[in-house]
């Protein structure tokens, strides 16, 4: 992580089966969404400042990785699935 560098980091972006999402100078404890080109939520948990998740059972396409913290404020993230 970057120092002073706020967001969204994931890796790998494309992705396959697996990312990892962390979060760099975001307050953790607030809530991680996956959406996809639709618009629509297909994942969605509490946020740790690493956060790994399986993406096999999803088709491939470009996806958005949103982190809304515990004050509301969003940060928004895409990603590729292969």
């Amino acid at each position: 992580l970057l120092p002073g560098l706020q967001g969204i980091k994931l890796t790998p972006n494309p992705a396959g089966k697996e990312v990892e999402i962390a979060l760099q100078n975001l307050e953790p404890g607030g809530t991680l969404s996956l959406r996809n080109g639709t618009g629509n939520t297909v994942k969605k948990q509490i946020a740790t400042i690493k956060t790994n998740w399986k993406l096999n059972q999803l088709p491939k396409g470009v996806y958005s990785v949103e982190y809304t913290d515990p004050k509301g404020k969003m940060s928004t993230e895409k990603l590729t699935i292969e």
